[in-house]
């Protein structure tokens, strides 16, 4: 099975609808500022019946979170990124109630001691759609 976001990933990613009998009524946002990689994030997500947001940083992401009325039931979130990184998007979701209970699964190979709250899931670059499809399933507030 290909790898979302390993060299030479071709696969438009055909996962598998995995919905393990959960509905998802509010969106799974990814916030990468990899273009290619957080598309194949959304398609796979999309595929398996996610509703999906995205965002190309941090700054996009919170921007999109204050203003939602119905917000994501879960962040993917990659923590090395220009402009807003994802450890200071984390330091601002952590500050304000609202958003400070959104689950999030991180991107990055980096020991998570270092974040401002601990991440459900955490996942390095290229991942199977099906490893992280479980962890959405699991972890997302519907």
């Amino acid at each position: 099975m290909n790898r979302i976001g390993s060299e030479g990933d071709q696969s438009r990613l055909r996962s598998r609808p995995a919905t393990q009998g959960r509905l998802h009524t509010r969106p799974v946002m990814v916030v990468d500022d990899d273009a290619a990689f957080r598309r194949d994030v959304c398609a796979a997500l999309a595929e398996a019946g996610v509703p999906v947001v995205a965002a190309g940083d941090g700054r996009d992401a919170l921007a999109y979170l204050r203003g939602a009325a119905l917000k994501p039931g879960l962040l993917v979130v990659d923590l090395f990124m220009p402009g807003m990184d994802g450890f200071s998007l984390l330091s601002a979701l952590s500050a304000e109630p609202s958003l400070s209970t959104i689950p999030i699964i991180v991107l990055s190979g980096v020991s998570t001691r270092l974040l401002p709250r601990e991440p459900v899931a955490r996942f390095t670059k290229p991942m199977l759609p099906d490893e992280l499809l479980a962890a959405v399933h699991r972890h997302a507030l519907l």
